[in-house]
C-alpha cells in the first residue's frame, strides 16, 4: 500500500507540472507564433511555421519514442515501487 501511494502521488505531481508546462508551452507558442506572423506580414504564416517545426519534432520523438519516453518511465515506477 505504501508503495502504491507513493507511486500515485508522485504520478500526480509529474501530471500537475506536465499540465501547467504544456499551458506555459501553448502562450509561449502563440506569441512566438504571432511574432513570427508579424514578422512575416501574415499572421497565418507564422502559425504555419511553427507548426511544421512541431511536426518534425514530433516525428523524431516518435522515432526515438522507446529510448526517450517509454525505457526512462517504466525505469522511474520500476524504481519507485522497488524503493
Amino acid at each position: 500500500v505504501d508503495k502504491s501511494s507513493d507511486v500515485l502521488s508522485s504520478l500526480v505531481v509529474l501530471i500537475s507540472m506536465i499540465f501547467l508546462g504544456l499551458l506555459c508551452f501553448l502562450f509561449i507558442s502563440i506569441a512566438l507564433a504571432l511574432y513570427l506572423g508579424s514578422l512575416l506580414g501574415a499572421a497565418h504564416m507564422g502559425f504555419l511555421i511553427l507548426g511544421g517545426f512541431y511536426g518534425i519534432v514530433l516525428w523524431i520523438l516518435y522515432l526515438l519514442r522507446d529510448k526517450w519516453i517509454k525505457t526512462p518511465v517504466t525505469n522511474l515506477v520500476i524504481k519507485k515501487m522497488l524503493k
